[in-house]
């Protein structure tokens, strides 16, 4: 799950897990033009514990790699001619 969401860090109970599974074969089922209201036997799953995990796009986008990017912005910046360096240390300062 963990994975999925790319959310390393993420700590789900068994019924959070269980609630995400069931709402992501609902998305699935819906898309077939079924649902799991078709599936009495079945519990529908709770939203409440879904919500607990917040926007999904959001953590995704919150969960970026401090390090990569470190790296890549000074592979950038070593390859900037001079003029560019200079363009953007004054961009840097608000000239």
């Amino acid at each position: 799950m963990k994975k999925i969401l790319k959310f390393p860090t993420l700590q789900l109970t068994a019924s959070q897990k269980k609630a995400y599974t069931l709402m992501e074969i609902e998305k699935l089922m819906r898309q077939s033009g079924r649902s799991l209201r078709e599936y009495p036997e079945i519990q529908l799953p709770s939203t409440d514990n879904i919500e607990l995990l917040g926007n999904r796009l959001i953590n995704e986008e919150l969960n970026y790699d401090r390090d990569g990017l470190r790296s890549e912005h000074l592979t950038i910046m070593n390859n900037l001619n001079p003029e560019q360096k200079k363009s953007i240390c004054r961009n840097n300062r608000g000239s």
